[in-house]
């Protein structure tokens, strides 16, 4: 299942600046939600944007601000030792962060 995370930021994309906005499991439907938000909904050309941007995390920058501000993480992870999910489970159950993981 992939899980997409819409966050705002500003012009510089400063770590302080993320505001989760949206979180969806199907990024056409998530654009749609996020034109209709009441409070700043994104503009077509912002919607575009999205579609083409067609990229995850690359690096553990938003995994790491994601986990500064959880109390506890949601997981679909496999148990092999790569990739973000490893990363992000390593590090919650370092932090004592509570794990329920999906895939079992």
């Amino acid at each position: 299942m992939k899980v997409f995370l819409f966050y705002r930021t500003d012009n510089w994309n400063s770590r302080e600046s993320k505001d989760l906005v949206y979180i969806g499991t199907n990024r056409e439907a998530s654009i749609k939600k996020l034109m209709k938000l009441e409070s700043e909904p994104i503009t077509e050309e912002q919607a575009e944007d999205i579609r083409r941007m067609n990229q995850s995390q690359c690096n553990n920058v938003g995994y790491d601000y994601m986990l500064a501000h959880a109390s506890g993480i949601i997981a679909y992870y496999d148990g092999k030792p790569k990739g973000g999910t490893f990363y992000t489970c390593r590090k919650a159950r370092l932090k004592g962060l509570d794990i329920i993981n999906l895939y079992r």
